[in-house]
């Protein structure tokens, strides 16, 4: 956004290019269009700390439509596997684990058959991405206190999702089973 106003700015002073117009009006909104973009790409491609070799990715689904609750936007989990051996784990404990909003920890409830059978990631590889559906009827607070609803107001708000790991379902590698990893923060927003 920076580099978008500095070139506007220019502009102005130098009078480069003639008079704005409407080819210059598009040339701005190119320009700020490239750089909304470009962040937005950055913060997709951000992943987790790696624990083990094994990090977790949240991100906007490709497919809008495909899960969107609540007022969130379609979202996606994925796990990468930078380490020596294969990463086996069962989906669930990505796409049903933990939540954080705005630095306050969900979990959430929900029954159902358990679970799909395992998956390998091999070394150097990516898990696919796979739809995270939030349903904030189904999500509590985390704490010592009474179990509170997850309540989405509009604005911008912080996400980040954890692993869970229990007897049914986990990630494990070669060396530690029940790995427990975070994925990278993403800012959406909800409307009202």
């Amino acid at each position: 956004m920076t580099n978008a106003r500095h070139a506007i700015e220019r502009r102005r002073r130098t009078g480069a290019g003639g008079p704005p117009g409407i080819a210059g009006a598009a040339a701005v909104l190119l320009v700020l269009a490239a750089a909304l973009a470009s962040r937005v790409t950055a913060q997709d491609a951000a992943w987790g700390t790696a624990v083990e070799g094994v990090s977790l990715h949240l991100g906007l689904a490709a497919d809008p439509a495909n899960g969107a609750r609540g007022g969130l936007p379609a979202l996606e989990v994925q796990l990468r596997n930078e380490g020596a051996g294969v990463v086996t784990f069962r989906p669930e404990a990505i796409v049903h684990g933990s939540l954080e909003v705005d630095g306050v920890w969900y979990v959430e409830t929900w029954g159902g058959s358990c679970c799909s059978g395992p998956l390998d990631i091999a070394p150097s590889a990516t898990s696919a991405a796979l739809p995270l559906l939030v349903v904030p009827a189904n999500m509590f607070r985390i704490d010592r206190g009474a179990a509170r609803r997850l309540d989405l107001r509009p604005g911008r708000h912080r996400l980040r999702v954890r692993s869970v790991s229990s007897d049914t379902f986990d990630i494990h590698t070669p060396l530690t089973d029940r790995l427990v990893v975070v994925s990278n923060v993403i800012v959406v927003a909800v409307g009202g």
